[in-house]
This record gives C-alpha cells, structure tokens and sequence, in this order.
C-alpha cells in the first residue's frame, strides 16, 4: 500500500505532543519514567550477579536492556549456547514472562567477548554468542505501587529454568538478596494513588 506524503492520520504525532505536554521532558517527568526503568535495569543485573555461577551478565548495561548468557566457567561457548537456547524455550512456554535473544558475533565484538569470557576460560568454538534479552520499559517495577516485586520473581523463574536443565545448585532461592524483601513476593496490588507519586 502507498500513500501520499502528508496523508497519513497524525495520531501518533499527536499523542507524542499530549504524552510530552502532560508529562513534560524534564527530569520529573519523563526524566523520572527512564530513571525507573534504569534502576530496574542495574537492580535486575546486581540480583542475577548474585546468582549461580551458570548466569553471565554482559556489561556496559547503560540503557534499560539487559543481556545475559547461561555459558559456564570452563566449558566450550557452543555449550553455553544450547543452554541458553534451551532456557529461551522454556520462557516461550511461559505465561509470565516475554523475553527475547539475540546473537553476538565473535568476529565482530571479539574484544567485548573476551572481556567476559576470558576470565571464565570459555573456549569459543562457535561463530556467535546466544545471549537472552531482557526490556524493563515498566516503570512502576520499583515503585511502591506496585507491591508484587517482578524482578525477585523473574530471578526465580530463570534460576527454576536452570534447575529444570540440570543445573540448579541448593539454596539458590534464598531470600537474602539486598534487591528483594518478602513481603514484595505477593500478587500484584495496585494501590489508587496519584501517577506523579513515586
């Protein structure tokens, strides 16, 4: 289908101007709304450091994506691949959860790779890194709103995939992560409060 320049309907222009008028471009308006998402993203990372040795995080994470691999210490990259290939079927069968992949070449970010594999002594035997990749565009992940704390439960439903794939390690599911408190395991609640009310 073509159409002529200018005879498009202008609804997504015209939300954008009423989102930026009501919401503002400062730092406490959509400033405020990317500052969440970042915070859920560096909280997601710190938690998932803290998990089996399995999970690698691939750093700089200057945005709200994530990306992570399930490549062990010592092992050959094509393993750690078929790993995380395997979990990334395992979110596709979940209610929960949307996640994707995405692939790194190790031709073209050798270095970025080595940087974190080399400590890990991972052979690279294949073309490419199968890393999963995570979105927090929500940003009322981290807010008080939101009593259900979806990170604590998307950390556990990643670390019951590894251990569905043989590799689950006694007491990964302890409730001493800094990130999570119990009370933030509860279904969602959404308290009726102002939206500026962070």
């Amino acid at each position: 289908m073509h159409t002529i320049e200018g005879s498009r309907a202008a609804t997504g222009a015209a939300a954008c101007w009423m989102a930026n008028r009501a919401i503002g471009l400062g730092h406490d308006g959509y400033g405020r709304v990317l500052g969440k998402g970042r915070e859920a993203t560096l909280n997601l990372a710190s938690a998932l450091r803290e998990s089996p040795e399995t999970l690698l995080v691939l750093d700089p994470s200057d945005l709200n994506i994530l990306n992570f691999s399930l490549v062990r210490e010592g092992e050959a990259l094509s393993q750690g691949n078929a790993r995380t290939e395997a979990c990334f079927r395992l979110f596709q069968k979940s209610p929960n959860f949307a996640i994707s992949k995405t692939e790194v070449s190790c031709e073209m970010m050798s270095d970025f790779l080595k940087r974190h594999l080399t400590p890990r002594k991972v052979e690279i035997d294949a073309p490419t890194m199968i890393c999963l990749r995570i979105v927090l565009m929500n940003p009322f992940l981290m807010t008080r709103e939101t009593v259900t704390h979806y990170l604590h439960e998307f950390r556990s439903e990643l670390l019951g995939f590894i251990s569905q794939l043989g590799l689950g390690w006694p007491g990964i599911f302890r409730s001493g992560c800094r990130c999570f408190s119990p009370c933030q395991k509860q279904r969602l609640v959404l308290r009726k409060e102002p939206f500026g009310r962070w």
